[in-house]
């Protein structure tokens, strides 16, 4: 359940979409400790996307808010819309995007 952004600077487009959420650029998603979760009042924390740098690719893991597990709806809704945000505002800094279905080592789903 993570997304994988392959790019040949992860370090440049993660700061790229922190500078991004900072400056106001990027209005559904919330940089806070350790990840990022959607702005919106239904999905805020309900999950964090935890951004590992890897060579070759930028990739971010889930991992499950305070209240519950991460369901598949969750799962769902949050890969789609970061892949979404992300080919928005910062299409020209990856290659391509896939996002995994079932659990990857460093996702925390439970």
């Amino acid at each position: 359940m993570s997304i994988a952004f392959r790019t040949r600077s992860p370090g440049a487009l993660l700061a790229q979409i922190e500078r991004a959420v900072a400056d106001g650029l990027i209005l559904e998603w919330i940089r806070e400790e350790g990840g990022f979760t959607h702005g919106t009042h239904r999905w805020q924390s309900r999950a964090f996307l935890v951004p590992r740098l890897c060579p070759g690719e930028l990739v971010f893991h889930i991992v499950r808010g305070e209240r519950e597990p991460v369901s598949s709806g969750v799962y769902a809704f949050y890969h789609a819309s970061f892949i979404e945000c992300l080919l928005t505002h910062c299409d020209g800094a990856f290659a391509e995007a896939c996002a995994s279905a079932q659990p990857m080592p460093g996702d925390r789903v439970s």
